[in-house]
C-alpha cells in the first residue's frame, strides 16, 4: 500500500453501522508529477506564492509575489467627462440605445477592451521559476500530496536505492518559503537555479553567492529587444545590504551556505524592481557553477522565427549531503526604493524545518481549524483513489472498465456498476465526500492567498505562471473578486477580508476624484476592473460603463458588520465607504416624471440586447441588477446611520431615494427581467445572471417575503440553464449558491457536480473555457456548500436550509452567522440532531422555522422560552454573550 493510502481505512460507528469518510478528504494526493503547471500543488502565504509540480527528474517552484506587475501606470487620473452625462440621458430617455451605447463607451469606456488603445492597467507578472535537479536513475514508488490539514506539500520516491523528500510549507508567521530536501539519511547532490520565461522589457540578473564570500559569479545579459540586441549596460542593479552586494531580497540572521539572487528590472518609465533570494541551508559541499538550460520561447518569439541556443546561467551545486533547507522569499521595490526590500528576520540560531513547521502549523490551524467538517456516509472507496483518478471517476465513464474504483480493485464491477444502455453520454458516480475535498481545499486557498497579503486574491488567487496572463490576472469588480471573498465571513476566515478592504479603501480613495470628474458626482465610483494599484479609471472599453462596482463592494463593507457586530469597525471604516456609496446615488439618481428615480446610464454585466447597436454590451436605463444594487447600498447605509446614531437628515433622504426606485419587473415567460424591459436576449444562455444578485448575493428577494419576485428569479435562473448557461467554472458555482440559496437542495447539488466534474484539473483548480484557471469558482463552490448548511439573511438564522440528499449525517463546527453568531452543527437521518449557538453580544436571536417539526431551546440543560414570530416564520429567544445554548429539533 502506498503511502498515506492508510488514511482511505474507515472508522466504524457500531451504533449505526455507518462510517466517517472525511479522512481522505484534507489532503490531495498523487502517484505521478503534475503534467503542467495547472496540475500543481500551490502554497503560499498570501504576500508570497509558490506552485509546486513535484518533478523527480527538475522540479519547478513556479514563484509569485503580490505586487509583481510592471509598475508602469501606478499613478493615473481620469479626464473630465462629466459633460456627457446629460447627452447620453437624452439618447436614453428617446430609447436610442445603440447612439446612447456609443457615445456613454466614448465617455466612459477608457482604454482597453475593444478601443485598439493599450489598457493602463498594470498585469500580474510571474516572479520566475526556481529549479533543483537531483541527478538518480529511475524513479518508483512516487508519492505526491498537499496536506489541508497542516498547509505542507510533499514529494516522496525511491532512486538508486534511496528514499528522497521534498517537504514545502509557506510559513505564515516568519512569511518565507521553506523547503527541505533528503534521503532518508543517505547522501545526495543537487544544482539549483533560477529561469524565467521572456519578456521584451525586462532587464534580468541572476548572481550566486557563496557563505559570507563577496559576489562570485553574475549573468546580466539576459535582456533583449525585439531585435537581439543587448542592452544590458542600460540599467544596472546593486543593492547595498550591510555593506555587501546583494540582489534585493533579504533573509536577516541565516548562515546560509549559499544563495542564489534573481532580480528582474522593468525597463520602462516608472518600472519596477523585484527580487527572489534563495539561502541555501546544508551539510553538504557548495560549489559554485554554471548550468546548461535552454531558453524557454514564448508565442512571439514563435511567430517570430525567433531561436534562442543553450543558455547558461548561474548555479549553486550541492554535493554529499544528507539534507537541504531552502529558504525562498521575494522583494520589491514598490514602497520606497530599492534600498527597502521586505525582510524575513530570523534568529540567529536558525530553526530547523521541523521548527519552522510546527510554528506555522500552530498559526494555519489557529484560523483553518476553527471550522471542521465531518460527512457520516456508508463505504465511499472513491477516496481511496489518488485525486487525480478520483476526480476522473468523478466526471463519469462510459464503460465499467474505464471506472477507476474498478480498476483498483475497489469496488465490484457487476455489484456496484449499472451501465444506461440507452444514454451515450458518460455516468459519473455518486462521490459523496468529494465536495468535502472541494470545500477544504478552497478554505486552504483563501488562507494562502490572503492571509498575509495586502492585496486580495486576483483572478488566479496569486498563483500565475504566464507572462501575459488571461484577463491581465487582474480585479473584475462585476463578480471574479467578490466572489473570492463570499466563503470569507461565514467560513470562519474574517481575518482575510483584511487585504480586501486594505485594497478597498485604497480603490475607494480613487473611486472620490473618478466620481467628480467622470460624472459630476459625489461619492464614490468604482470601475468595473482594475488592478494592483488599485487605479479607478475605467480601462476596458465597451464594458466599462457601469455605476454599480461600489455599491457590490459595500455588501462586503456591510456583511462584515452583520457577522462581527464591530460598531468600532462600522463607525471608523465601514461606515464612511458605505455613507460615500450612498452619497453618489444622491447626487447619480435621475428622477423622471413620474417621481421615479432611475439609474441612467446603467447595463448589465457583461450582457448585450438586441437593437442595442454594436457595443459588446447594452446601455439602457435601470437595468435590474443597478436598481437591486442601489436598493441594497441605500439601505445599508441607512442600518448603519441607525446602528451608529448619526445623519439623521441623511437617513431621511436616502429612505426616500430608496423608496421611489424602479420596480422590479416581470417578463412574459414568468421570468425576472433584467433589463427595464423585455427586451430580446443576445446570448439567452449569457455566463452572467447579474439581474439574479437581488437573491443572491443580496437579499432583496427572497421566497417568504417578495414570493413574486422569487418565484421570477427562479424561473429566470432555469432559462438562463436550459439555453446553455453556467459554461464556465465560476458561473456555475453562482448558480449553485443560487439554487443553495432558494433551498433547491438537488439543484444546488447537481451544479455542484458540474463546477467539480466538469471545470475542475486535476488538482482542483477551477477552470474557464479553454483551461483557464480562475480561482473565483473554487471560492464559490466553497461558499455554495457553507449556503447549503447556514443561511442567515435579515440575521434569521436558518440551519441546513439546503442539505444535499446524499449528506444523510454529518457534523460541522464553527460556522458564522449574521447577527454575531458561531454554531456547531450535527445532524443524522437528514434532520438537525444538535446545534449549539454563542452570540458575541447580548442580543435577541431569530430562529428560522425549520419546515417541519420545531425546535427547543435549552441553556445549562434547562428550556428557554421561545416566542413566535410568525410575519417572519421564526422563533426567539434572548441570548447573552459568549454563552452556549442548544437547539434540538422536535418532530
Amino acid at each position: 500500500m502506498s503511502a498515506g493510502m492508510s488514511k482511505g481505512v474507515p472508522l466504524l460507528h457500531a451504533a449505526d453501522n455507518l462510517c466517517i469518510w472525511d479522512m481522505n478528504n484534507d489532503k490531495l494526493w498523487y502517484k505521478k508529477p503534475a503534467s503542467e503547471w495547472k496540475e500543481g500543488l500551490p502554497i503560499g502565504t498570501g504576500r508570497l506564492a509558490a506552485m509546486l509540480l513535484g518533478n523527480p527528474d527538475t522540479e519547478r517552484i513556479a514563484l509569485n509575489h503580490e505586487w509583481v506587475t510592471t509598475g508602469y501606470h501606478r499613478t493615473r487620473v481620469n479626464p473630465d467627462r462629466s459633460e456627457y452625462l446629460p447627452k447620453v440621458r437624452e439618447l436614453l430617455k428617446e430609447e436610442k440605445y445603440d447612439l446612447a451605447s456609443d457615445l456613454a463607451n466614448e465617455a466612459w469606456g477608457g482604454d482597453g477592451g475593444i478601443s485598439g488603445r493599450p489598457s493602463k492597467e498594470d498585469a500580474y507578472k510571474p516572479v520566475g521559476d526556481l529549479y533543483f535537479k537531483i541527478p538518480h536513475g529511475e524513479v518508483n514508488n512516487y508519492y505526491r500530496e498537499l496536506d489541508l490539514t497542516n498547509a505542507q506539500a510533499r514529494v516522496s520516491y525511491n532512486a538508486d536505492g534511496k528514499s528522497f523528500s521534498y517537504r514545502y510549507i509557506a510559513q505564515l508567521v516568519k512569511d518565507v518559503i521553506v523547503v527541505k530536501i533528503e534521503a532518508g539519511g543517505d547522501s545526495f547532490d543537487a544544482d539549483f537555479w533560477y529561469d524565467r520565461p521572456l519578456e521584451d522589457d525586462i532587464h534580468l540578473v541572476r548572481e550566486v553567492y557563496k557563505g559570507d564570500e563577496d559576489y562570485k559569479i553574475s549573468d546580466g545579459s539576459s535582456m533583449r529587444t525585439d531585435e537581439g540586441a543587448d542592452i544590458s549596460d542600460k540599467k544596472s542593479i546593486e543593492i547595498e545590504v550591510d555593506g555587501k552586494a546583494v540582489s534585493g531580497r533579504v533573509l536577516k540572521n541565516l548562515k546560509a551556505a549559499a544563495t542564489l539572487a534573481f532580480t528582474g528590472v522593468y525597463t520602462g518609465e516608472g518600472g519596477m524592481t523585484f527580487s527572489s533570494l534563495t539561502a541555501i541551508r546544508t551539510d553538504g559541499e557548495i560549489e559554485l557553477k554554471t548550468v546548461d538550460i535552454k531558453k524557454r520561447l514564448d508565442i512571439s518569439d514563435i511567430e517570430k522565427g525567433i531561436e534562442f541556443p543553450d543558455l547558461t546561467v548561474p548555479g549553486v551545486s550541492v554535493k554529499n549531503a544528507k539534507e537541504i533547507t531552502l529558504f525562498i522569499n521575494i522583494g520589491t521595490d514598490i514602497k520606497e526604493g530599492i534600498s527597502s526590500f521586505e525582510e524575513c528576520e530570523l534568529e540567529s540560531e536558525c530553526p530547523s524545518y521541523e521548527e519552522l513547521f510546527e510554528e506555522n502549523t500552530e498559526e494555519y490551524k489557529s484560523h483553518y481549524g476553527r471550522l471542521s467538517f465531518e460527512l457520516v456516509s456508508e463505504n465511499n472507496p472513491y477516496e481511496a483513489l489518488p485525486t487525480d483518478e478520483r476526480v476522473k471517476a468523478y466526471r463519469g465513464f462510459g464503460e465499467s472498465s474505464d471506472n477507476p474504483a474498478i480498476k483498483a480493485g475497489l469496488i465490484d464491477a457487476t455489484d456496484n456498476y449499472e451501465k444506461d444502455d440507452e444514454k451515450s453520454e458518460k455516468i459519473a458516480i455518486d462521490d459523496a465526500t468529494m465536495p468535502l475535498l472541494y470545500f477544504n481545499y478552497g478554505r486552504y486557498l483563501l488562507c494562502a492567498s490572503s492571509a498575509r497579503g495586502e492585496t486580495p486574491a486576483n483572478l488566479q488567487g496569486k498563483w500565475d505562471e504566464d507572462i501575459y496572463a488571461p484577463w491581465d490576472c487582474d480585479y473584475h469588480n462585476d463578480i471574479n473578486i467578490q466572489m473570492n471573498y463570499w466563503l470569507a465571513e461565514s467560513g470562519h476566515l474574517q481575518e482575510y477580508m483584511g487585504a480586501f478592504f486594505t485594497y478597498l479603501w485604497k480603490l475607494a480613495e480613487n473611486g472620490r476624484d473618478a466620481a467628480k470628474k467622470l460624472f459630476g458626482c459625489r461619492g464614490i465610483w468604482i470601475p468595473l476592473s482594475s488592478d494592483l494599484w488599485a487605479g479607478a479609471t475605467p480601462e476596458t472599453y465597451g464594458w466599462s460603463v457601469w455605476c454599480s462596482a461600489a455599491a457590490w463592494f459595500a455588501q462586503h463593507v456591510w456583511w462584515h458588520y452583520e457577522y462581527s457586530q464591530s460598531e468600532e469597525f462600522l463607525r471608523n471604516e465601514g461606515y464612511p465607504f458605505l455613507k460615500d456609496v450612498a452619497l453618489f446615488y444622491e447626487d447619480f439618481l435621475c428622477k423622471d416624471e413620474n417621481g421615479v428615480y432611475q439609474i441612467m446610464p446603467s447595463q448589465s454585466p457583461e450582457n448585450h440586447f438586441e437593437g442595442s447597436g454594436e457595443m459588446p454590451v447594452s446601455i439602457c436605463t435601470s437595468s435590474t441588477v443597478d436598481v437591486e444594487f442601489a436598493m441594497e447600498a441605500l439601505d445599508h447605509a441607512i442600518k448603519a446611520a441607525k446602528v451608529l446614531k448619526v445623519d439623521e437628515d441623511k437617513i431621511q433622504i436616502w429612505e426616500e431615494l430608496k423608496d421611489n426606485l424602479p420596480e422590479l419587473k416581470i417578463g412574459s415567460k414568468g421570468q425576472l427581467l433584467e433589463w427595464n424591459k423585455e427586451f430580446e436576449e443576445s446570448e439567452p444562455f449569457h455566463r452572467h445572471v447579474s439581474h439574479l444578485i437581488g437573491l443572491y448575493p443580496g437579499e432583496i428577494i427572497d421566497k417568504d417575503k417578495t414570493p413574486e419576485l422569487f418565484d421570477a428569479a427562479k424561473r429566470s435562473l432555469e432559462l438562463r440553464i436550459e439555453a446553455g448557461g453556467g459554461y464556465t467554472g465560476w458561473s456555475r458555482a453562482w448558480t449553485s449558491c443560487i439554487y443553495a440559496r432558494m433551498k433547491d437542495s438537488d439543484s444546488a447539488w447537481e451544479h455542484l457536480r458540474s463546477l467539480i466534474g466538469d471545470y475542475a484539473t486535476e488538482s482542483l483548480l477551477d477552470l474557464h473555457p479553454p483551461r483557464i484557471f480562475q480561482i473565483d469558482g473554487n471560492f464559490g463552490g466553497t461558499a455554495a456548500i457553507l449556503e447549503m448548511l447556514i443561511q442567515s439573511y435579515y440575521e434569521e438564522v436558518d440551519i441546513l436550509p439546503a442539505l444535499p440528499s446524499l449528506w444523510d449525517a454529518g457534523k460541522i463546527t464553527g460556522l458564522r452567522a449574521r447577527g454575531g453568531y458561531v454554531l456547531d452543527i450535527t445532524w443524522k437521518n437528514h434532520e438537525l440532531d444538535e446545534a449549539s449557538l454563542v452570540s458575541v453580544k447580548d442580543k435577541t436571536v431569530y430562529l428560522k422555522k425549520p419546515s417541519s417539526g420545531s425546535y427547543e431551546v435549552f441553556l445549562d440543560g434547562k428550556a428557554v422560552e421561545l416566542t413566535a414570530v410568525d410575519e417572519r416564520k421564526c422563533v426567539t429567544f434572548e441570548a447573552k454573550k459568549d454563552t452556549k445554548y442548544i437547539i434540538r429539533k422536535v418532530k
